[in-house]
């Protein structure tokens, strides 16, 4: 091997780790499924791309780019889908 791949190899982070955080992840949101209503839960975690996505604009100067605008559009639409109160009659 050479240093170059040697060094990168070393630089990766753990398996262990990387695998333990998915873990407390799916933890949490299976935590809040059984709190509050799935509907509830999945609304929230789409709104962190919307959130991320306006704190990369405003924060770290990112350009608006039609591609960003239709990507933040469906999410959002799609947020606004799953919030609507259907009647049922």
């Amino acid at each position: 091997m050479t240093a170059l791949v040697r060094a990168a190899l070393q630089r990766r982070p753990r398996p262990t780790r990387r695998g333990l955080g998915r873990g407390v992840g799916f933890g949490l949101v299976l935590l809040a499924m059984s709190l509050t209503t799935i509907e509830t839960v999945a609304v929230r975690r789409t709104l962190n791309v919307a959130v991320g996505t306006l704190l990369g604009l405003a924060v770290l100067r990112e350009r608006l780019t039609p591609l960003t605008i239709t990507g933040l559009s469906a999410v959002l639409g799609g947020v606004l889908l799953v919030s609507v109160q259907f009647e049922t009659a």
